[in-house]
């Protein structure tokens, strides 16, 4: 009874006080906290964030080894700014900070994603080509002869040096 908020005899013929509580609310919390629903403008760009800016920083600090900061700004276009038409180069960048730092596993998934989500990015036969590079770091033949083989199929406009190394890998690997 006290649970469904309906009076208790405490016998002797007495009622038991109730007490109804309301539940605390966040004053000017954000509303993905207090289930508020979030809008696309919710989400949009900090002001005084420049995509350019944020993708010519992580390009530097890749550049100069500080892939932590690289890492920041990349995921920080991926996040912010996935529309744009430098989320399919962050994707890639991002795959190659991981890469750098020999984490093939999470280099693979970037790369995967970068050749799912933005194939007919400037950057699209680079990640299928990085990918296959991964899964062949992974120890995963199969996986990196699929992207090796695929690769000038798939691109079928692809720059000569990626098609001339996906080649070379595959016949390294004895792929079919």
């Amino acid at each position: 009874k006290m649970i469904e908020g309906k009076p208790i005899n405490g016998g002797a013929g007495t009622k038991a006080k109730t007490a109804k509580f309301d539940a605390p609310k966040a004053e000017n919390a954000p509303k993905s906290l207090v289930g508020d629903s979030i809008k696309g403008g919710d989400l949009a760009p900090v002001e005084g964030q420049d995509v350019n800016k944020i993708y010519q920083e992580g390009l530097e600090a890749f550049n100069a080894g500080n892939t932590a900061k690289a890492e920041q700004n990349f995921n920080l276009i991926l996040d912010r700014f996935s529309t744009d038409k430098l989320a399919a180069n962050a994707q890639y960048w991002l795959g190659e900070v991981y890469y750098k730092q020999q984490n093939f596993a999470k280099a693979a998934v970037a790369f995967k994603d970068g050749y799912s989500k933005y194939p007919q990015g400037s950057k699209g036969a680079d990640c299928l080509l990085k990918l296959g590079l991964s899964m062949k770091a992974l120890g995963k033949k199969e996986e990196a002869c699929t992207a090796f083989v695929n690769l000038p199929t798939v691109f079928n406009k692809v720059n000569t040096d990626i098609a001339a190394r996906a080649k070379k890998e595959a016949e390294a690997l004895g792929c079919k």
